[in-house]
């Protein structure tokens, strides 16, 4: 098997204050047809997932009847961001936060995540939260007041050869 990534794990207590005013966004949470599609949607072409298999994982009402709560962002109708939150172990955990490629640097991500903390926060009375970074999210989520706690291994299991 060969390593292809190692993202950090990063915990935070509390989110730090704002620097800056919140991104003019609405907000839906993901619970009908169009909420799903337009989810799975963002996920394919910021997670780099051919639309079928982000339709075939977000697109599933079942993904959103379990401990799963998930949010679109909205400026003008048009997704730009998502994010999902799941409450377990004492933590909420974020998951898939990503804004579209041309909509970067707005402030979308920072609002996105601080609205789906609130509403999880509010739900469970839970300040903590966890997350696995990319890159690209690393920044951010120091500014935010996260500290890398673990590393995660990402192996990719090379194909047999015949025998």
């Amino acid at each position: 098997m060969q390593i292809i990534a190692q993202p950090p794990g990063m915990y935070a207590d509390r989110l730090w204050p704002r620097e800056h005013p919140p991104a003019d966004l609405k907000y839906r949470r993901v619970e009908d047809a169009r909420t799903r599609f337009d989810f799975s949607d963002v996920a394919s072409v910021v997670f780099s997932l051919p639309f079928v298999v982000s339709e075939r994982i977000y697109g599933a009402a079942s993904t959103w009847n379990s401990n799963m709560t998930g949010w679109v962002a909205y400026v003008a109708e048009k997704s730009v961001g998502i994010v999902s939150t799941v409450v377990a172990g004492g933590a909420i955990g974020i998951y898939s936060l990503g804004t579209l490629p041309d909509c970067r640097r707005a402030g979308y991500g920072e609002s996105l995540l601080r609205h789906a903390l609130e509403r999880a926060q509010k739900a469970t009375g839970i300040q903590a939260s966890v997350l696995q970074s990319t890159k690209a999210g690393l920044s951010l989520y120091r500014k935010l007041g996260y500290k890398p706690v673990t590393r995660f291994v990402v192996y990719h299991r090379e194909a047999c050869g015949s025998l």
